[in-house]
């Protein structure tokens, strides 16, 4: 029997917290080196394509459900990679499937495509890569202001409060209820 897709969107949710958290108690050091932080941002970057790769299309090869994980606005990113910025002007009063793709940040697909051009990957494999690059970097980020917050080397300012509520929230659920600061 299938499961519905905001099911399985529930349960992947679900699994990936249950296993932040078990992850956070299992690595959790009194004072956090460059190097933990490193290492827990790759590991949990590694655990959600894991996941991810897990719940796709299971069915097919493994190259296949990595592939799956290129969805909706990859595609436009991947022809600004392939074929550059292109936009109809003026306007037209139809819609066609390729009007334009203006509306797109370069950072990504410039990145993208320099991991084309350096590595000679295939285009989506280029966007996957850059994107879980940038997955482990919010990773280690969020570890090491984690860890600094926790350990009070600096002052918790109001700002950063904010963003730490989100990890505490899903490294350790009993800190959630805390408040920040």
């Amino acid at each position: 029997m299938r499961t519905s897709p905001a099911a399985e969107e529930l349960t992947y949710l679900a699994i990936t917290a249950i296993l932040i958290s078990r992850l956070r108690r299992c690595v959790m050091l009194r004072r956090s080196s460059p190097l933990h932080c490193l290492a827990f941002g790759l590991l949990m970057t590694a655990t959600q394509v894991a996941l991810a790769i897990g719940f796709a299309h299971p069915a097919s090869s493994l190259a296949q459900r990595y592939l799956s994980l290129v969805q909706h606005d990859s595609y436009s990113f991947a022809n600004i990679i392939d074929r550059g910025y292109e936009t109809t002007v003026p306007p037209i009063d139809h819609k066609e499937m390729e009007v334009s793709n203006v509306a797109f940040f370069p950072a990504y697909p410039l990145l993208s495509g320099v991991v084309k051009c350096v590595t000679g990957l295939g285009t989506y494999v280029s966007l996957l890569l850059v994107a879980q690059i940038a997955a482990w970097g919010f990773w280690t980020n969020g570890d090491a202001e984690y860890h600094e917050a926790e350990s009070g080397e600096r002052e918790t300012q109001q700002g950063s409060a904010i963003r730490l509520v989100p990890m505490r929230a899903a490294a350790a659920p009993e800190l959630a209820s805390e408040q920040p600061g």
